[in-house]
């Protein structure tokens, strides 16, 4: 496994644990109204609502880019080196970005 392949997981676990809590935070409900009719709407109404906030979608395709990026360093190398290297650094990020957010 080459640099270039960590330095890439590096990169796929910091834009994925960035994305997470900006994805968190944008598929949050800002209107007390939205809240109030929650219980009337059904989850397939909620998803389609999330995908019409920018807040939300950008972060989200953003984060999609990463998982293609991924698949492709998965691909030119071992999934054992892979998988720890992403998760540990993704969960770092998405603490990291959480805090700097709040």
């Amino acid at each position: 496994v080459g640099i270039n392949i960590i330095i890439g997981y590096f990169i796929t676990g910091i834009i994925w644990g960035s994305t997470n809590a900006f994805m968190e935070r944008g598929s949050k409900d800002q209107d007390a109204k939205d809240v109030a009719e929650k219980d009337d709407k059904n989850e397939l109404k909620e998803g389609v609502k999330m995908f019409t906030k920018l807040t939300f979608l950008v972060p989200f395709l953003v984060n999609q880019g990463a998982s293609v990026f991924n698949n492709f360093l998965v691909a030119m190398s071992d999934l054992s080196i892979a998988v720890p290297i992403v998760n540990c650094v993704t969960f770092m990020a998405t603490f990291v970005t959480a805090r700097i957010l709040d």
